[in-house]
């Protein structure tokens, strides 16, 4: 609580003793202008490229999965089993990729 009465007492302050900025349509150009150029995120490319690699490998998983189950006349507590799992991974990866989007924004 008392940070709080200090926060305010220093906003208060700046805003009565600081000159205020002039009102200038270009500044925002300017500035943006004048930043450096983007480097490229090589972190962001080889997390992409590993959900991209999941998501393969988890596509041909799927595609072996579907095979062998319509190939066989009978679905076993294996198969099921298989499927809870191929499920969760599915969820669990596309969560991941959600999650690394959003951390972005």
């Amino acid at each position: 609580m008392k940070h709080d009465k200090t926060d305010k007492q220093i906003k208060e302050f700046l805003k009565r003793e600081l000159p205020q900025a002039p009102v200038n349509p270009w500044f925002t150009r300017k500035v943006m202008n004048r930043l450096p150029e983007k480097r490229p995120n090589w972190a962001a490319r080889i997390e992409n490229a590993g959900f991209l690699v999941a998501a393969i490998t988890l596509g041909i998983f799927w595609y072996m999965l579907i095979s062998t189950t319509t190939t066989s006349n009978v679905i076993t507590v294996g198969d099921i089993f298989n499927y809870v799992v191929m499920i969760a991974m599915s969820i669990a990866l596309s969560a991941g990729y959600m999650f690394s989007i959003l951390r972005k924004i």
